[in-house]
């Protein structure tokens, strides 16, 4: 088995056909999305969206949902700078219909009014938007264009990588990259420890415009599991490709209280939860030429 820096080369998925080249593949795959990303960096600072978020909570995988939500959000995405590059601020305006909060593209105002400051409130914002959140697990790390920066330059060495053969997506011609987080500390935490992430992206051959991703890791302190995937779409206005699909599920499990138990019950009986989450955004604008040409404040 070859291994080459940030590079872990294996046998390739089975039904995906394979080029002979599969080491050259690899890295020209990787170089190429990581110019990608570099770009992506620059062009993404400071688009604002629309997001659509339903969450659904289940006893049973499979199963009719005990549980629903539907969130209305408008989202930020901004540079904050360090091994992430940027995030996405998240405010909710809407819950199940209902109006909580006037809709004044708080946002928007903060960073223009205090750029030194506006990082800090916009995380309280996307904090108290958290709250909204269904079920025991507590995420705010749903950001859908993560798995983006584990191949920019910065971080490559955090991870290795195999080649997993090619397939269409968008009518494009993509090639397959497998990811393995390798480095502490991790890009992403939970209460402090290291999660390792691992999963799939699906980059363009041509430009290394990276079209699809799926992510997963263990969560330590709920034992269960995490699983995010994210379709992009071409968007003509700002002339990118954006997040348009995030779809997630979250797994936990924990024992049952003793006064819950059954009784005469020799095993430890676990409580499971299972919540799908669908998220579309729409409504894409780059905030940088809103503020020069079209944006106003409210009066």
């Amino acid at each position: 088995m070859t291994r080459t820096r940030g590079v872990f080369l294996a046998a390739p998925l089975a039904l995906l056909p394979m080029s002979a080249g599969t080491e050259e593949d690899l890295q020209s795959l990787l170089d190429k999305a990581g110019a990608y990303v570099v770009g992506y960096e620059e062009g993404f600072s400071a688009v604002v969206a629309e997001e659509d978020y339903m969450q659904y909570v289940l006893r049973d995988q499979g199963s009719m949902p005990v549980a629903s939500r539907s969130l209305h959000s408008d989202v930020l995405f901004a540079p904050i700078g360090g091994a992430l590059k940027w995030i996405l601020f998240r405010d909710v305006y809407e819950v199940d219909g209902k109006a909580v909060r006037d809709r004044e593209a708080r946002l928007e105002k903060l960073w223009l009014e205090s750029r030194g400051s506006a990082i800090e409130q916009c995380r309280a914002l996307l904090q108290e938007s958290s709250r909204y959140n269904l079920g025991r697990t507590v995420r705010n790390f749903n950001i859908p264009t993560i798995p983006l920066l584990f191949l920019h330059p910065d971080n490559r060495d955090r991870f290795e990588f195999e080649y997993g053969g090619r397939k269409k997506v968008e009518g494009r011609r993509c090639g397959v990259v497998d990811y393995r987080e390798v480095s502490r500390p991790t890009l992403i935490r939970e209460q402090s420890q290291d999660v390792f992430t691992r999963g799939r992206l699906y980059v363009d051959e041509n430009d290394g415009a990276i079209l699809k991703t799926e992510l997963a890791f263990d969560s330590r302190s709920k034992e269960g599991r995490v699983r995010v995937w994210v379709i992009y779409r071409w968007v003509e206005e700002l002339g990118m490709w954006l997040p348009h699909e995030m779809k997630e599920s979250y797994e936990s499990t924990r024992p049952v209280q003793e006064r819950h138990r059954l009784p005469g019950s020799e095993h430890v009986q676990r409580d499971s939860e299972f919540i799908n989450c669908t998220a579309e955004y729409k409504n894409y604008r780059s905030f940088k030429v809103q503020t020069e040409e079209r944006y106003r404040l409210p009066e």
